[in-house]
């Protein structure tokens, strides 16, 4: 069975993903088989739905706007590859999937594919959708596992014939290297992303990019001789986002030198931080963080995005250690080396080691452009340093929560034979563990999580995830700004499974010049307050230092994240 511009092609082994790459010279195979094994191939066969005359909006913009022009004739149409794993027969695409949801489970993304320039298929991906949670690797037992969960995707659908497909992606384009290099093809995807996420900002088509340029400029800008952090930076702030653009240069790093010096004299806490652990606060955040490499600062940078981190850690001793007076504690963004990032020179979803970016593995971190929603106010560095002012203020409440809630763990141990056996078991094991857990040392600190996060995502998470009436109580009360920023404790065994024993929480609106004034929600073990929109900061201090207040809370609590 045969349909006019769509064909059906069955990957089971290497031979034939070659086959296939000689018989299509738009595919490249060392592309095609590095996607294909983030799928389990050739464990795994891949089949491919192909549309032949797919028109991709982006590319026929820049075809009107640029390649139309050209002497010779010039493709108008792309390709869009639908990619399932598994063999599956053609028949089956005509029918309803929603029922057995066969092909549903089974799709992973598309890949669009636009004519090349140079002849070259390396650089010819256009807009391509692939779904980061089904890919898989192996360890060493050969177990597989999915190794993106902490990445940021939203929700994307497309349509084949009569079926709907409902999947989380982080789009990807490669750039042409002639009318889109790496800083337009960043801008595009990022904008991209956003629109389908949310319905204040817009898609923007090349055009779109290139006239805002064009007013900034004052020379021509096709074909495309890249552009500097400032114009990225102005760009997206034209296109609706809040921009805050922080680098190694004197230039750009000044801002945050000043806003970060007038409370950073009250911090007694010995915590520098630069500009790798602010990739890590936003990205940990769920902004995309466009972050400027280079193998040296002058020359060669090149625009990529930052979309997430590993889950692999470092070894604690290759880690940062600080202290909270005798408590040692570190930064989760010192556990975190390897990010997950778009490079439009490579595949999507590219896991590279911190300063070994890009294909030559030779770039360094140079500059960081975050898209900001519009009232987020108060950046990484200021938040940082009012937490680690707050940290120092209540070092002595944090060292008794820790004895607390071992001794609590211990009195429930001795407790535990009135449960049946198999209760008995579980709670003697979580309990054995928390006990453990909670047992502070240079082998295992406390960590210290720092990130932003939606109020209303946030608040959801602590109402539901608690049988503590009190505790949904609590939560559901307080007011918050859209955006907060949360300083969360934990020790390094404890954070493994989720599990806090202090929370901080600052308004995201405030100024860095607010300090202290910033603080919403100060929770240590069970005792919490938060402060109300029209309360004076004397009357919450007073709430906070009262030992006796607010010790109906359970000791410990469940860790909030922004991936899914």
């Amino acid at each position: 069975m045969e349909i006019n511009n769509y064909r059906f092609e069955i990957i089971k082994d290497l031979d034939g993903l070659r086959s296939f790459c000689n018989k299509n010279s738009w595919a490249f195979f060392e592309q095609f088989d590095e996607i294909f094994r983030l799928y389990g191939f050739p464990i795994n066969s891949i089949t491919m739905v192909i549309d032949e005359y797919y028109i991709d909006a982006a590319y026929r913009d820049l075809y009107y706007h640029y390649w139309s022009s050209f002497h010779f004739d010039w493709k108008r149409y792309c390709k869009r590859i639908f990619l399932f794993s598994s063999i599956h027969k053609e028949e089956e695409f005509l029918y309803d999937d929603s029922e057995d949801n066969i092909l549903n489970n089974d799709f992973l993304g598309i890949i669009t594919i636009r004519p090349s320039y140079s002849g070259e298929p390396d650089h010819t991906f256009g807009r391509t959708l692939l779904n980061p949670y089904k890919m898989i690797k192996y360890d060493g037992d050969g177990n597989s596992y999915c190794p993106y969960r902490y990445i940021i995707t939203t929700e994307y659908e497309v349509n084949l014939f009569c079926n709907t497909f409902k999947f989380s992606a982080f789009a990807f384009s490669s750039q042409d290297g002639v009318a889109m290099k790496c800083a337009e093809t960043a801008i595009y995807v990022l904008c991209e992303q956003f629109a389908t996420s949310s319905p204040l900002y817009a898609r923007k088509l090349p055009s779109d990019i290139q006239e805002k340029l064009y007013s900034r400029l004052s020379e021509r800008v096709l074909p495309s001789h890249g552009m500097i952090g400032d114009d990225i930076s102005y760009l997206l702030r034209e296109f609706g986002f809040s921009t805050i653009m922080n680098g190694t240069s004197e230039e750009t790093d000044k801002t945050y030198f000043i806003a970060g010096e007038s409370i950073k004299d009250e911090c007694m806490i010995d915590h520098e931080t630069n500009l790798e652990n602010w990739l890590y606060y936003y990205v940990e955040s769920g902004f995309p963080v466009l972050m400027v490499v280079s193998p040296n600062q002058e020359v060669n940078k090149h625009a990529i995005l930052g979309i997430g981190h590993s889950i692999d850690t470092l070894q604690l001793n290759e880690c940062r250690i600080y202290h909270i007076g005798k408590l040692p504690f570190i930064d989760t963004s010192e556990l975190y080396k390897r990010y997950i990032v778009q490079d439009d020179n490579q595949i999507p979803y590219r896991e590279e080691l911190m300063n070994q970016f890009t294909q030559k593995k030779n770039c360094k971190l140079d500059a960081i452009i975050v898209p900001l929603d519009r009232h987020i106010y108060l950046d990484a560095p200021s938040a940082v340093t009012i937490f680690d002012t707050w940290l120092n203020s209540q070092d002595i409440a944090i060292s008794s929560s820790i004895v607390i809630i071992k001794q609590k763990a211990i009195e429930a141990l001795k407790q535990i034979n009135e449960y049946d056996e198999e209760l008995r078991t579980d709670f003697e094991n979580e309990l054995s563990q928390l006990i453990n857990g909670m047992e502070v040392s240079e082998d295992n600190p406390i960590v210290i999580r720092y990130c932003l996060a939606n109020s209303s995502s946030y608040k959801k998470h602590r109402i539901s995830n608690t049988y503590s009436e009190q505790e949904k109580v609590f939560y559901a009360g307080i007011l918050m700004p859209k955006y907060v920023w949360l300083c969360q404790l934990s020790t390094y065994h404890c954070y493994e499974q989720g599990i806090l024993f202090a929370e901080v929480v600052l308004d995201a609106t405030a100024s860095s010049m607010a300090k202290m004034n910033s603080i919403i929600i100060s929770r240590i073990s069970n005792k919490a307050t938060y402060r109300m929109p029209n309360e004076e900061y004397e009357m919450f201090e007073k709430r906070l230092n009262d030992v006796d207040s607010n010790n109906n809370l359970p000791h410990v609590f469940y860790s909030y994240s922004n991936f899914v």
